[in-house]
């Protein structure tokens, strides 16, 4: 709740669609700005870090099964500069 609370500090609007598919398909689009995502479950993650990579979003995480089911949380952004606006928040 912290973190959010600091991300709407700076954010113009947060969204919750309710399904992470959206959000990745919003991002990848270019209709959202990020996805904050904190879950270890794969069948939430890959379809939809795959289309974000594949759209050239940034990430925080690389491929690696390891680095995705931390629970650290992922983050995509439609680009590098954003993706560091939004670390400084989780810092």
């Amino acid at each position: 709740m912290e973190i959010m609370s600091n991300l709407m500090h700076k954010a113009m609007k947060i969204r919750i669609q309710g399904a992470s598919s959206i959000d990745f398909a919003f991002v990848a689009s270019g209709r959202s700005g990020a996805h904050v995502l904190f879950t270890k479950r794969l069948w939430e993650i890959f379809a939809g870090l795959l289309l974000c990579l594949e759209a050239g979003c940034a990430t925080n995480v690389d491929m690696g099964v390891e680095a995705v089911t931390s629970g650290n949380g992922i983050i995509i952004s439609q680009n590098s500069e954003m993706l560091n606006e939004i670390m400084k928040t989780f810092a």
